[in-house]
This record gives structure tokens, C-alpha cells and sequence, in this order.
């Protein structure tokens, strides 16, 4: 179902009624842009905090403008599974003077991108559902209380007049005059219009009118710069007008307020929320429609966790064993064409009543058609896992409970960072980086320059920081101790070379050191769980590779650097490094 402004309040009903039926929902986003270049391009050894800031600082410009929510339901009777969809187009138009008029970013690309996939931007604009978060809404909630009180000292006397100016005196007097004749007469119109003026001119008339009269002789108003006089209205008028003015400003500011309704019924149902490499999503919903995304990593994991105590991140599902050796590509589309193959089963989820998309459309990156999509594979993924654990829930609804996916449930995929992720619930694993080094060069060098350089010592992978700074990760672990004790301290003229652990103000941590049993633990934190240290989520052993033309599925258009066409030399011995990771970088 598309929900728009226009139809919004008439279906909030019926999504909160869908929410609470259903076993688990998927949401889905699209964006006017992805990224803003603020920040430097996500790096294959950042770490998650590192991942998280250059996401708040260089993508929470952008808008959120279409979002796709499909509940997902089971009927245990008739052993059917169903499902309600809906595609929300979102725009933060401000409803009255107090609601905040937002400013954001476009990105070009992803515009063009929208367009050549039939987005709507006529719809979005004028029709797009509103929305606050709740910093904006106290903002908002203050400004109508302050207006209120307003309205009650409105007729209260004055002491502090301002001066009428000689040339003014002529038509304030007959304003004047013409209320006093106006009020005078039982008979006659209800209200009076006094001719346009401007904003000095009316404050002048109304502190010559309240001289006279009080609040309960006339009542003035002011109508897009004109001023209405009206007569008094009796003591049940006007407690029923302003009662009705307070239902009105509350239904106002609960319009402003918006689609994040919805979000705060997902929230509170808490039930298990699904995306595809959901992190930018969550982001853009926790900053839009709840709070303003902290600076602090930490506290972000404790508000998103807070908001959506239970996610399921389909792309990190199919990351780590054992569905990382039965599904070859990630990407949706592809994940899509794997789960209706053996040994995956696609299950028939009949629509409910209208709320329908089939896996036979072609509605790629239309939020909804997306969640739907993404909602299908989670319980494909699920079953699958279920069956090959031998859990009694096979061929149900993933849940928050469900046993067989406790050790993907709240933890998030990093985009390009291989070994490592977002845990919500406790501290998230210590990436190891002993055979990754920092290196600065001229900026005339090139990808042949420093794979040259580190040749000697098994070739390198390169992740490019800008045009004089690189990462460097060897493909030989063991040669770090060579590099720590050839290269670093007789590297060319122009170039440093330094460990990965020494730039992030980790201690020296040298593998020298290190293996020769001299380093003093003490100088540097000590190492929390590893990913490869985790039976249940170990991944193969294998370098990152580099960052494929195509940096997601929802923009294809984004660069990362402008040397990452470049070609990176790849271990002879390794011929599978590049197959198993050949898709990992897609959205």
C-alpha cells in the first residue's frame, strides 16, 4: 500500500493493528544521497566507531524520503503465511510557523538513480507524510505554550505605549474611529475589516484601541496582515473557541509529528525488525524520527539498541559460517535467486487484502518491494539455519526468540570491513591488525609504487586514505616482523611507514616484540574477542580485497577515491581470496 500525507491519518490504525499481529517486520530506505564527501571514505580497517562517525558526519545531511515497512504474519491454524506491506513517502514540510523548516543535501547521482527507477518526485513533494523527532517536537510543544500564554495576557493593560508619530496620527485616529462606531451599533455586521496596514501601524491601533476597551468589550485578530475586529463573545463561546483552538493546535503539531508514529510503534511492540546491510538505515531513523544521533559511539549502540531492542541483518546472516559457504553474492538481488534454490527454500507468503508485492515484480529499490524482498530472504536464511541446527521452528517466522539466530540477532554488517561488526548487546570484536601498516608517500606514487615497496615481503593489499596516505595489509601474516625490522626503519626518502596499532594511539604493539616475547602487555588495551576467535562466526582466513566500481545497490554512481580503478596484485597461492569476497562490497 503507498501511504502518503493524504492518506496517512486514515491508515496509522491499521499499521499499528498489523504491527502488533505481526511476528517480525522489515523496513527498508531510500535517500537523496549517500554520501557528502565530508568525511574521508569508509576504510576496510576502520573501526566500528570510526565506521559510525564518517556515517553521522558525512550521510545525516541527506534525507530519508521513501520508507518501506512489511509486517510478516503466521496463521498457525491454517499454516499460512502472510504479509501487509507498506511504502511511506517522507518529507519534512513544515505545517505552521512553529514546525522547523529542515534544510538537506541532494546528491546527483542518487537522484538520477531514483528517477531511472521510477521514483515519484512529484508525489514526494507535495504529498511526502511529515515527520519530528522528539527534540523537534519539544521545540515545537514550547512554542504552542508560549502562543497560548500569549493569548491569555492578550487585553491585559499596558503601561509601556509607544509614541504615535506625527504622520501616523491621521490613520490610527480613524481606525479608532472606526471601531468605536462599529462597537456602538447592536445591529450590524459581526466583524469589521480595517483597511491594510502595516505591522507599526497596527501595534499603534491596538494600543489606542486597548486605552479604551477590554478584552471583554471587542476582540481584534490579525489575517495575513490585516486587522479583524470582532465583538465579544459570551462567556461559552469563548471557552468553547478556545478549547477548540487547543484540539486544533494539538492535532497540528500531532500532524507535524507524523510518520514518526510508526516508528515509535515498532519500537514499542518489540518485535524483530529485519533489513539488508540496515546500518544507514537505522541511522537516518534514529536521527530523523527519534532523537539527533550522539557523538559518542557508545551511546549510539545504547539508543539504537534502547529504540530496536532486537534487528536481524540479513547481509551480516550471510557473511559468517555457515551460510557464508552456501550463498555466493549478498547482494539483495542475487541473495533473492540463491534462497529459491536448494538448499534453501523461498516460501509462498500470500498478501493480506490489497497490501501485496510477489517476488515475481520488478520494483527494485522501491522501499517497500525492497522490505518485502528483504523479509522473504531473512525467513528463506532462517529455515535454513533452523533445519541444519535441527531446531523444532523450521518453517516458521524468525522471531526476537527464535534459538537458532541468537548469534546474528543485534549484530550489524560494516560495509567493506571484513572482519569485524556492530554488536549492540556487548563490547564489539577487536579487529586484528598485526600484519596492517600505516604508510605516507609523495603524492606522485602510484598502486605500483607501493606494492613494489612491500614485494619483497609477499605483496600487499592497498586501502587508499587519500592521495599520500594508504593502508597497507600484507598477505603474508608472518612477514610483519621482516617489515618491522627492514622496511620501517629503512624506508625511501619521502615515506614512513608505521604500524597500524602506533597511528591509533594503541601502543607500539609490534609484531617484533611480540613474537620474541619482549612487548609489555600493559602498552597497549588488552584484546578483546576476535572475530576469528568465535567458532560460531568465523570466517574464512583471508585478506580484504579491493573496493569494486560499485560501492552499493542503491547508488551505483558513488566513488570511494579516484585511483580505486587501479588493479591490486593478488597472491598467486590464493585463488579463492577473490571469489569469496568479490560481492562482500555490494550493498
Amino acid at each position: 500500500m503507498e501511504v502518503t500525507r493524504t492518506n496517512f491519518r486514515k491508515v496509522l490504525p491499521e499499521i499499528e493493528d498489523t504491527i502488533n499481529r505481526c511476528v517480525f517486520m522489515a523496513i527498508d530506505g531510500e535517500f537523496t544521497g549517500l554520501s557528502s564527501g565530508l568525511e574521508k571514505a569508509v576504510s576496510a580497517f576502520d573501526t566500528p566507531a570510526e565506521y559510525y562517525h564518517k556515517i553521522k558526519n558525512g550521510s545525516l545531511d541527506f534525507l530519508l524520503v521513501q520508507f518501506g515497512l512489511v509486517a510478516f504474519m503466521y496463521n498457525e491454524e491454517q499454516k499460512k503465511y502472510t504479509h501487509r506491506a507498506y511504502n511511506f513517502y517522507l518529507f519534512p514540510k513544515p505545517l505552521s510557523r512553529q514546525a522547523p523548516d529542515c534544510r538537506f543535501l541532494c546528491q546527483a547521482s542518487s537522484l538520477d538513480f531514483l528517477a531511472s527507477h521510477g521514483f515519484n518526485f512529484n508525489k514526494l513533494f507535495n504529498e511526502g507524510i511529515p515527520y519530528l523527532n522528539k527534540k523537534d517536537e519539544t521545540t515545537m510543544r514550547t512554542k504552542l505554550d508560549e502562543a497560548r500564554e500569549r493569548r491569555k495576557s492578550i487585553g491585559e493593560k499596558n503601561n509601556s505605549f509607544v509614541e504615535c508619530p506625527p504622520e501616523h496620527v491621521d490613520a490610527v485616529k480613524k481606525a479608532v474611529n472606526s471601531i468605536t462606531e462599529f462597537l456602538s451599533t447592536t445591529h450590524g455586521p459581526v466583524e469589521l475589516t480595517l483597511p491594510p496596514t502595516n505591522g507599526f501601524i497596527r501595534k499603534l491601533i491596538y494600543q489606542e484601541v486597548w486605552k479604551r476597551y477590554s478584552n471583554d468589550d471587542l476582540r481584534i485578530e490579525t489575517k495575513n496582515g490585516i486587522m479583524v475586529v470582532k465583538r465579544p463573545p459570551t462567556v461559552e463561546e469563548k471557552a468553547e473557541e478556545e478549547k477548540k483552538k487547543l484540539e486544533d493546535e494539538e492535532s497540528e503539531l500531532d500532524e507535524a509529528i507524523g510518520f514518526s508514529n510508526v516508528i515509535r510503534l515498532i519500537s514499542h511492540s518489540r518485535k524483530l525488525v529485519v533489513g539488508h546491510n540496515m546500518l544507514l538505515d537505522l541511522c537516518h531513523v534514529l536521527h530523523r524520527f527519534c532523537e539527533p544521533l550522539p557523538d559518542s559511539y557508545q551511546e549510539f549502540k545504547e539508543l539504537l539498541h534502547t529504540v530496536f531492542p532486537y534487528i536481524l541483518d540479513t547481509k551480516f546472516m550471510c557473511s559468517i559460517r555457515p551460510l557464508n559457504e552456501a550463498v555466493p553474492s549478498s547482494v539483495l538481488s542475487h541473495l533473492l535467486a540463491t534462497v529459491s534454490q536448494q538448499p534453501f527454500q523461498l516460501l509462498e507468503v500470500e498478501p493480506e487484502g490489497e497490501h501485496a508485492y510477489t517476488t515475481l515484480e520488478e520494483k527494485e529499490h522501491e522501499a517497500g518491494f525492497d522490505a518485502y524482498i528483504t523479509g522473504t530472504i531473512a525467513i528463506a536464511l532462517s529455515n535454513h539455519l533452523a533445519k541444519s541446527k535441527k531446531v523444532k521452528s523450521a518453517m516458521k517466522l524468525p522471531s526476537a526468540t527464535s534459538p537458532h539466530l541468537g548469534f546474528v540477532i543485534n549484530r550489524l554488517y560494516l560495509m567493506k570491513v571484513i572482519d569485524c561488526y556492530i554488536d549492540l548487546e556487548k563490547d564489539d570484536p577487536e579487529q586484528n591488525r598485526d600484519a596492517v601498516f600505516h604508510v605516507t608517500f609523495p603524492e606522485e606514487w602510484k598502486l605500483s609504487d607501493l606494492t613494489s615497496m612491500f614485494s619483497p615481503y609477499g605483496g600487499v593489499y592497498v586501502s587508499w586514505i587519500d592521495s599520500r596516505t594508504a593502508y597497507c595489509s600484507l598477505h603474508d601474516k608472518v612477514q610483519a616482523v621482516n617489515v618491522m625490522k627492514q622496511l620501517v626503519p629503512s624506508a625511501p626518502a619521502g615515506v614512513t611507514v608505521a604500524t597500524y596499532y602506533a597511528v591509533h594511539n594503541l601502543g607500539t604493539a609490534s609484531p617484533v616484540k611480540r613474537r620474541s616475547g619482549g612487548e609489555e602487555n600493559g602498552n597497549r588495551p588488552k584484546r578483546k574477542h576476535s572475530l576469528s576467535q568465535e567458532s560460531s562466526l568465523k570466517r574464512p582466513s583471508v585478506d580484504p580485497i579491493p573496493e569494486e566500481s560499485e560501492d552499493s545497490e542503491k547508488d551505483t554512481q558513488t566513488k570511494e577515491h579516484p585511483r580505486k580503478k587501479r588493479k591490486v596484485s593478488k597472491s598467486p597461492t590464493d585463488n579463492t581470496r577473490h571469489k569469496l569476497f568479490e560481492e562482500n562490497l555490494d550493498w
